[in-house]
């Protein structure tokens, strides 16, 4: 059975008590990790792929406004060789503008909430690090990650983007940014390499 993560603004309305297994047990906007992204997108779509970084082992696809129904914008991963288009990972944001300090505020909400429904999934500390894309080190990350048996994990990042960095890829106008994610245990060890 599939169970089912969302994020309402300033709430986390998540209160099922569960001995979670894998990462894939779960869905973000309806999908689950090893799932074939072409349940949910056309061919044509998965094959306009764009890739995050300068590997192209993985990239990314944008999850369709219209199909959002927590979030203001989200992805998933893909490996692009893979005909199956299988989904390694799938995120959703949450804009905070620039108030990084309400980001903050619902991350430690949203994590909370993970703590008594991932009863026996390891919870890392809060820890703050560069945010790699920016190689000018003027943008961060706040994470907290929980890591399954299996390798896989989920994430929950607040991050903190250098406004010239965000112009200068033509990305969102969102400087600060809550990110919750699932990630298979293959995404995650390329993540690790990054």
């Amino acid at each position: 059975m599939k169970i089912l993560l969302s994020v309402l603004v300033f709430i986390f309305s998540f209160q099922l008590h569960i001995n979670a297994g894998e990462v894939s047990d779960f869905e973000l906007e309806g999908m689950s990790i090893g799932e074939s992204a072409l349940k949910y997108f056309s061919k044509e779509e998965l094959e306009n792929h764009k890739y995050g970084f300068e590997s192209k082992e993985f990239a990314y696809v944008s999850i369709p406004e219209k199909n959002l129904k927590t979030y203001h914008d989200g992805l998933i991963i893909i490996k692009p060789k893979d005909k199956s288009f299988i989904i390694h990972s799938i995120s959703g944001r949450m804009f905070f503008y620039e108030n990084v300090n309400a980001c903050h505020e619902e991350q430690d909400l949203i994590a909370n909430e993970f703590s008594k429904t991932f009863e026996n999934v390891e919870r890392t500390k809060k820890d703050v690090y560069r945010y790699n894309a920016d190689k000018s080190g003027k943008s961060t990350v706040q994470t907290i990650n929980f890591l399954f048996n299996n390798g896989s994990g989920a994430h929950i990042g607040c991050y903190n983007i250098n406004i010239e960095y965000l112009e200068r890829n033509n990305m969102y106008n969102s400087q600060s940014n809550l990110s919750v994610s699932l990630n298979s245990a293959e995404y995650m060890d390329f993540q690790r390499g990054l």
